[in-house]
């Protein structure tokens, strides 16, 4: 069986604790790289590295382009985006799953939900999930009713006591 391979779309530290990862997971870990960072310690703990071109991060390291040439030339199973550059970037993550690799990350939650395309902090996630799971608890529902008599137009939230788990 072969080693299933994960593309590192990022540089630095980032990518070489996550190459450190990989390799604990007897995986092939794959580093891409622009001009700047052709002799950098990720290019050179990777099983393997990929030339992405260019010194600018818009040229090499957020050019989805490069990127997804990457992933095609290197035969990548997975790939995981780091952290910054386009970790959060859902065009990215669909082209990733387009082209056929696993997305490894934390934005493939979002793009689950139906989510992708507006950036969320670490704090917004963890309180819808926590308002969700607290309404769904309670057995709260919000219904079309008035807050008040005099006001039709916002919803109420009422408590029901025939919810059962």
């Amino acid at each position: 069986m072969t080693k299933k391979r994960v593309l590192i779309a990022n540089r630095g530290e980032i990518a070489l604790r996550i190459i450190r990862s990989v390799k604990e997971l007897d995986m092939e870990a794959i580093a891409v790289y622009s001009d700047v960072d052709a002799d950098s310690l990720h290019v050179k703990r990777a099983d393997e590295a990929y030339y992405l071109g260019g010194s600018l991060p818009s040229e090499s390291y957020r050019n989805i382009k490069k990127l997804m040439t990457a992933i095609a030339d290197t035969n990548t199973d997975m790939v995981h985006p780091g952290y910054g550059f386009l970790a959060e970037n859902a065009d990215f993550a669909k082209a990733v799953q387009k082209k056929g690799a696993i997305w490894i990350g934390f934005f493939g939650l979002f793009l689950g939900l139906g989510l992708g395309g507006k950036r969320y902090t670490l704090f917004e996630v963890l309180l819808i999930l926590f308002v969700s799971i607290f309404f769904l608890y309670l057995g709260i529902y919000i219904l079309n009713e008035p807050f008040n008599p005099g006001n039709k137009e916002l919803p109420s939230i009422y408590f029901s006591d025939d919810w059962y788990w």
